[in-house]
């Protein structure tokens, strides 16, 4: 419970009965739901399909008010009204996180809707980077006529807010958001065999790494300012490096082949 509150599932009820609390934290936690179906994706079909097809719905449903994965703050415990959403500056690992889930959907039970999906997820990823001009990952990004702009913005204030093409964009963008969101493709592009999809998948990772690289393995904003930096991690660097490679290895593989002879 004091979990819950701290991370807003709860805003203005300091005692909800333990259904109601039970309640709403299935309804608002979507880090639950998204490992559940990683974990029932990787299921044999006749264990898990149903169980998986429902879970990826809701959160459908309910946390992803414009492509991207947030978390819904309900009006009360009891209610299916939602006043607001938070953990937007989490988007991008947990949309990282909801594309392979997808993948890995599609990949046992070949569904059409876990393809229409991991899309869809594709996408949302593609925009963290062509929001920021590109090069660079956004933590979340929100169009300039949602709803819950306001609220986000105001919440996520502190990692700084960058104007868009067409809306607004989270930035103070950390290393968790890259490997999220490097986590998500790789298994994409693994469990999904097509051309068109792979092709877009491939992009992303090069772009963001070819970034990463411009700026000394930085996280720079467009302002200058160092978010924070992949030095001392080469485990790190090595991952996104050995991902990329494995997309497109004509291109990257002895980048990587050179660079883990550092490490």
């Amino acid at each position: 419970y004091r979990a819950a509150r701290k991370s807003n599932i709860i805003s203005a009820y300091d005692n909800p009965s333990p259904a109601a609390f039970a309640r709403l934290v299935a309804r608002s936690s979507v880090y639950i739901g998204i490992h559940l179906l990683l974990l029932l994706s990787a299921l044999p079909a006749w264990c898990g399909e149903r169980e998986a097809r429902l879970i990826s719905r809701r959160i459908q449903e309910l946390h992803l008010p414009f492509g991207l994965v947030v978390d819904p703050v309900f009006t009360s415990p009891t209610s299916d009204s939602i006043f607001r959403y938070t953990r937007g500056g989490d988007s991008a690992i947990w949309t990282g996180h909801y594309l392979a889930a997808e993948a890995f959907r599609y990949q046992v039970t070949k569904d059409a809707e876990a393809f229409a999906n991991a899309q869809k997820a594709v996408a949302a990823l593609r925009l963290l980077t062509s929001c920021t001009g590109g090069g660079l990952l956004a933590r979340c990004s929100i169009p300039r006529d949602s709803p819950w702009l306001s609220g986000i913005v105001a919440e996520e204030a502190a990692h700084g807010i960058y104007r868009g093409r067409s809306g607004y964009w989270i930035g103070g963008t950390s290393r968790d958001q890259y490997l999220g969101v490097f986590f998500g493709l790789c298994v994409a592009y693994d469990m999904i065999g097509d051309d068109t999809l792979r092709s877009q998948i491939r992009s992303i990772a090069t772009e963001l790494l070819e970034g990463l690289l411009r700026h000394h393995w930085n996280i720079v904003m467009p302002d200058g300012r160092f978010s924070t930096t992949f030095w001392g991690r080469p485990d790190e660097q090595a991952t996104l490096l050995q991902i990329t490679a494995h997309m497109d290895p004509p291109r990257w593989q002895t980048v990587y082949l050179t660079s883990a002879g550092w490490y």
